[in-house]
């Protein structure tokens, strides 16, 4: 059930209407059936993995909690970490495992030991044993209690708005919410409606209108000049961007408008001037759930200057590895773990730099890494990088990129409304626009409202891309 669907729409307005009807129990059983509908729309049989890990943690959390002796507590968060930690390894990374291994055999001249399984990747797998995770590991750290409310936490690991691709919650921030009364404020809900209309335009308008040219670029690279390499990279960051962060800000959204807050996911991550900064605005809910639960634990920045920069490629080798088993992933995280060890090695190094000079360069970086995010092999990453990298042949073809655009629709379409999104970006740090909105006059909002919604219908492609981090 995508969240640009007729399908989820018109689940959530029955959702929406129910839930305001009831008390906070009734409410948090509502949404737990919700939210169990919701994940089965995409497969009924991995409901099971769901339930199984919530009664694990939950089981867990109790007992780290109970004992007081050390080997007592570590036993119960080893059977959480291993349950959690145990579905990912089988459903996502035991075939890349075992394939890559018996390659390994093939050139020692040695017989496979086994084959692959046809196996399934849960929907949301990712996003739920972290959200999970860290709710045993906090309690273990004694930074958190347990909660005795068993549907509280079910729909703490459930709850359908974020369930799929996050953002990944902290329990210490969304049980509460999940275990207190919950008032219906109108200003509240019009703001996350502002959030829905905000996070379906940039999907629609932007993702998936420049996903028609990255599509075609990246599937057959050979066919297309660096210039137009060069423009389908650019294009991928960007889609991806409104992609995910338009995801997020529907989820936000949906949340607010039943009385939720979730974490702010993004944060105009393209305007960092460095990598360390492009990492506190870009996917924040996991980027520090890897600086709490694995940098810090590893040693963080207290110790030797050498022992710093294992600890940053551990983690975003490890980050790379969590979106996907395959060594375009895992080098998309080490690129990263890399340029943050260089930044962090001259960081002393007072250099003036003109800011937007920093900015295009930062953005040049991200985007190199973004080719094996995107890339179908390791191939033609490699082919593509290349292509990307020669700016001599890049600037020579500029002229052919303006006309190829010139001629396109969906990239006008596209870049036009990146334009507009920046502007109000822009506009944002002067202004509370979401609260220009609501107190504006009703027939305004209507009309503005009215606009928006017509805009998305006849500007979206017409056929429109699942949302990426959907296959994480």
């Amino acid at each position: 059930m995508l969240f640009n669907s007729l399908h989820f729409i018109f689940f959530f307005v029955l959702v929406f209407h129910l839930y305001w009807l009831l008390n906070k129990r009734n409410q948090n059983i509502l949404l737990l059936a919700a939210s169990y509908y919701f994940y089965g729309c995409w497969s009924v049989k991995f409901l099971s993995l769901i339930m199984l890990s919530t009664v694990v943690d939950y089981y867990c959390g109790m007992k780290i909690f109970k004992f007081k002796e050390q080997k007592q507590r570590k036993r119960y968060l080893l059977i959480s970490l291993t349950t959690n930690l145990g579905f990912l390894a089988i459903f996502k990374y035991f075939n890349f495992f075992i394939t890559e291994f018996n390659h390994l055999l093939s050139i020692l001249g040695i017989s496979s030991i086994g084959s692959s399984l046809n196996i399934i990747l849960p929907v949301g797998i990712s996003f739920y044993t972290f959200q999970t995770l860290s709710y045993s590991i906090d309690i273990y750290k004694g930074k958190l209690k347990p909660t005795t409310d068993l549907l509280s936490f079910s729909l703490f690991v459930s709850f359908f708005p974020q369930l799929v691709a996050g953002p990944i919650e902290r329990a210490s921030h969304l049980m509460p919410q999940m275990l207190r009364q919950r008032s219906f404020n109108m200003s509240q809900v019009a703001s996350g409606f502002n959030l829905i209309i905000w996070g379906l335009m940039m999907k629609l308008l932007i993702a998936d209108n420049l996903a028609i040219l990255v599509n075609k670029v990246y599937s057959s690279p050979h066919d297309y000049s660096p210039a137009m390499i060069f423009l389908g990279t650019i294009c991928f960051a960007f889609q991806i961007y409104c992609d995910f962060a338009g995801y997020s800000n529907i989820a936000i959204g949906c949340s607010r408008m039943l009385g939720f807050d979730l974490m702010k996911n993004f944060n105009q991550p393209y305007i960092a001037t460095s990598l360390t900064e492009f990492w506190k605005r870009w996917h924040i809910s996991l980027s520090t759930w890897f600086r709490d639960y694995l940098y810090i634990p590893l040693g963080g920045n207290k110790s030797s200057r050498i022992k710093v920069f294992r600890n940053i490629l551990i983690t975003f080798c490890l980050s790379g590895l969590w979106h996907g088993a395959s060594f375009n992933f895992l080098i998309w995280g080490a690129i990263h773990g890399v340029f943050l060890c260089i930044e962090k090695m001259y960081s002393n190094f007072k250099i003036n730099v003109y800011k937007p000079v920093k900015i295009i360069f930062i953005f040049y970086i991200v985007c190199l890494a973004w080719i094996f995010f995107r890339a179908d092999d390791l191939s033609t990453s490699v082919y593509i990088a290349r292509k990307y990298l020669n700016l001599f042949e890049v600037f020579n073809g500029l002229g052919g990129i303006y006309f190829y655009v010139k001629s396109e629709p969906t990239l006008l379409i596209g870049f036009t409304s990146v334009f507009f999104m920046e502007s109000i970006h822009y506009i944002s740090k002067r202004k509370n626009i979401h609260q220009a909105m609501f107190d504006s006059p009703k027939g305004l909002q209507f009309i503005i409202y009215l606009v928006f919604i017509t805009i998305l219908y006849y500007l979206r492609p017409l056929i429109s891309e699942e949302f990426i981090y959907f296959q994480f």
